[in-house]
């Protein structure tokens, strides 16, 4: 019987959320010590964005956290080209229409003073092909830095980026829990 890996991952910006790249980019698997290599993907973060991954090779458990029907909710922290007015937070919250298809953002919160943040807080249960940069460019504003912090229950905290580290017993469980599989 294999064993199951669970690894958290802090993604740097200009790497892959693949296993492999035919054009020999660097990928987060690149990142792994060969022994923990097994594993895939729980959810991909585009080229430019970083911060928190899980890899496992628990296949339920990948499903539960891609999943929108299961609400696994995934938080990001976005820096973007100028303070985010008090409207367009608003009307995100309300939901904008791309691709034919309403988007709206779960909870999204300007961080510091409203009048000059140009940092936000934005947690969301789905995540298609560069949303939030899609949604946050429908209102005017350029993404500077997006990073994930928090999937479920699992917070990237102070993992430095490029390294990686096991999920404790405690937060596999957890996360499991959340996501209605039991332990």
């Amino acid at each position: 019987m294999e064993t199951k890996k669970y690894i958290i991952l802090n993604k740097p910006k200009q790497v892959l959320s693949s296993i492999i790249d035919q054009r020999g980019r660097k990928t987060v698997i690149d990142f792994i010590c060969r022994e923990d290599r097994e594993v895939l993907i729980a959810g991909r973060l585009d080229y430019d964005s970083r911060g928190l991954m899980i890899l496992t090779n628990d296949g339920l458990l990948i499903n539960a956290i891609t999943n929108p029907v299961k609400n696994i909710q995934k938080e990001y922290m976005v820096t973007v080209n100028k303070p985010v007015s008090e409207d367009d937070l608003e009307n995100m919250r309300k939901g904008v229409i791309i691709d034919g298809r309403k988007v709206s953002l779960l909870k999204i919160r300007a961080d510091g003073i409203r009048s000059i943040s140009k940092t936000i807080k934005i947690t969301i249960t789905e995540g298609k092909k560069r949303e939030l940069r899609r949604v946050l460019e429908f209102f005017g504003y350029h993404v500077i830095d997006l990073k994930r912090i928090r999937i479920g229950n699992i917070k990237l905290e102070d993992l430095k980026e490029g390294e990686y580290r096991y999920m404790t017993d405690d937060e596999v469980n957890s996360l499991k829990n959340l996501a209605g599989l039991g332990v």
